[in-house]
């Protein structure tokens, strides 16, 4: 009976702890401007500044994309509608032809239109369709952490999400990736974290960095300002000429 408990209160504080670390994130109506820095395996770097807008509508999470570095891509502008399910889109907006491309929300395609966001899939889920579990508790550099497997309630692989969260500030220090095989695919690093004018109890970390293990590939995203935008509206996520 005892030992039944326990598991129930641990899969619960996993959840509550969860919730306290991503409700601290302004993760809709928001304005960002970020700086990404892309290393490759051979050493190469990429670099591009981004603005983002995110907002959520009915039940469709929405985010604009719109490159504003290098010169030769300003002006290109990605839609992701996410209504989490199978007609999720990706508009793709080019201004050197004019054209708009319409593609399917796949992880694959997210890639190919360099969406640097792999990790907040998870982040934004709704938690009633999670699971969770405290796998112990661990120091991150000299940061007591609480560390908490996540899980689609009705997952048929191992794909899954764990968590550090600073026990103290309930911040989320570091996120890891696990595909349908339960083979670890990224490493997410936040830190910088700075509160949001305008907004009570919401802060922004101000520097992620990302390893994508696949491809041996470093991004390091660096957010150079965060606003609050409550007057977003659906007409901010439609491309010109549609």
């Amino acid at each position: 009976m005892f030992l039944a408990c326990h598991g129930v209160l641990a899969e619960e504080d996993a959840r509550e702890i969860f919730e306290k670390a991503t409700g601290q994130l302004l993760t809709e109506n928001v304005e960002l401007v970020m700086e990404i820095e892309i290393t490759d395996r051979r050493g190469r770097v990429k670099e591009k500044e981004l603005k983002v807008l995110m907002a959520s509508f009915g039940e469709t999470r929405k985010t604009r994309v719109t490159w504003q570095k290098p010169e030769r891509a300003k002006g290109t502008t990605v839609i992701i509608s996410d209504a989490g399910d199978d007609n999720d889109t990706i508009e793709v907006f080019t201004p050197s032809n004019g054209k708009t491309r319409k593609l399917k929300a796949t992880p694959r395609n997210l890639k190919r239109v360099g969406s640097e966001f792999g990790m907040d899939s998870m982040i934004k889920q709704n938690p009633e369709e999670l699971s969770f579990r405290m796998i112990d508790q661990q120091f991150i550099g000299s940061i007591p952490c609480f560390h908490i497997e996540v899980k689609q309630i009705n997952a048929k692989d191992k794909s899954k999400g764990e968590l550090w969260i600073e026990e103290a500030s309930h911040r989320i220090v570091r996120v890891a990736v696990f595909d349908k095989n339960g083979k670890q695919t990224s490493l997410a690093t936040l830190s910088d974290y700075q509160p949001i004018d305008g907004i009570t109890q919401k802060s922004q970390p101000m520097r992620i960095v990302t390893e994508d293990l696949e491809n041996k590939k470093q991004t390091n995203l660096r957010v150079l300002k965060v606003l609050s935008r409550q007057d977003l509206t659906e007409n901010d996520f439609i491309l010109a000429g549609m």
